[in-house]
């Protein structure tokens, strides 16, 4: 009867060990998402533009679509993505800046933000500096 007893007890604790082995090789891995650009400061003369490589890097369970927007441009600067909406898989863009001749000089700040579903927005900061050429 004692052995039967000592078997038994085994067992039990043998399954409850298995069980948590189980919970921990198998752990919830949180949904994340970067947005990384070539360059926080770009330098445009008035009449040009230059561009600005955003990548974004998926992470954990998220491998949704993101989609990108820009916002801030001053009157007569132009802000325009080569593809507004990555779908899963695709991870870069490229933010053109266009400032053209009735563009103020100075300094502006725009803001390029990544959005996708369950997961929180990124924004990054580019500051533009529009010169007027000699």
């Amino acid at each position: 009867m004692r052995s039967k007893l000592l078997l038994g007890s085994l067992a039990l604790v043998g399954a409850m060990t298995f069980a948590a082995c189980d919970d921990k090789d198998d752990p919830v891995v949180p949904a994340t998402l970067a947005l990384q650009v070539s360059s926080t400061t770009v330098n445009v003369m008035k009449g040009s533009s230059d561009n600005v490589l955003a990548t974004v890097v998926r992470g954990g369970s998220f491998n949704n679509t993101v989609t990108l927007t820009a916002a801030g441009a001053p009157q007569g600067m132009t802000i325009t993505l080569s593809d507004a909406t990555l779908a899963s898989g695709e991870v870069a863009t490229t933010m053109t800046i266009a400032a053209d001749a009735t563009t103020a000089a100075g300094t502006y700040p725009i803001t390029l933000t990544a959005e996708g579903a369950g997961v929180q927005d990124q924004v990054v900061t580019i500051n533009v500096t529009v010169m007027t050429p000699p």
